[in-house]
């Protein structure tokens, strides 16, 4: 493993959800109800976009730091285990008294999907809380970011990257209308979604 000096320091401002996954043979119709049998007929697992980011940096060899809000409540412990179980560093993660947020996933016989998010606790990340944070961006080379969070939120970590001279990769997804136009001008990396 590589020495914690060498390893390239991350933060990452975002999400953090439980996905649950249910895999029917086709979808259902409005105000249509049906079953999804067998034993691969449901799972579950950690996701956010922002989580998935921080936990595959921390794995490819990143020294990663999450700035995220969960719920107080048993998701949200599972969820901050499980960043520490992949060597992120949780001291950014706080909690609320909002559930945590979850993704209800539909998978169909031939990978249709639709998919819900209750953003819940997600959605309580203020600017505030990345400002009480600030010392992570001080070592930082690079910010994570995307808009599962509240835009003010993501605003706020990309100016404090800027100020310390951090690399910025930006996901704007889910696609929002009406960027402000400094967003652009803060990021280094824009990184899109398909649709």
């Amino acid at each position: 493993m590589q020495h914690e000096s060498a390893r390239c320091k991350i933060v990452v401002v975002g999400s953090s959800n439980l996905d649950m996954f249910v895999y029917p043979k086709q979808l259902p119709r409005p105000g249509e109800t049906i079953f999804a049998e067998g034993p691969q007929a449901f799972s579950r697992c950690f996701g956010g976009k922002g989580a998935n980011q921080a936990v595959q940096a921390a794995r490819l060899g990143g020294a990663v730091s999450m700035i995220a809000k969960v719920g107080n409540d048993p998701f949200g412990t599972e969820m901050i285990a499980n960043f520490e179980s992949n060597a992120v560093d949780v001291t950014g993660v706080s909690r609320s008294d909002s559930p945590s947020g979850c993704a209800l996933i539909t998978v169909d016989s031939e990978g249709a999907n639709t998919i819900v998010v209750v953003p819940g606790a997600n959605f309580d990340l203020s600017a505030a809380d990345v400002d009480r944070r600030a010392e992570l961006f001080s070592t930082a080379r690079v910010l994570v970011c995307q808009l599962e969070v509240p835009l003010a939120t993501t605003m706020a970590a990309l100016r404090l990257a800027r100020q310390h001279g951090a690399t910025t990769l930006f996901n704007p997804a889910p696609a929002q209308h009406n960027l402000p136009p400094e967003m652009c001008a803060l990021c280094d990396v824009i990184c899109p979604n398909e649709t």
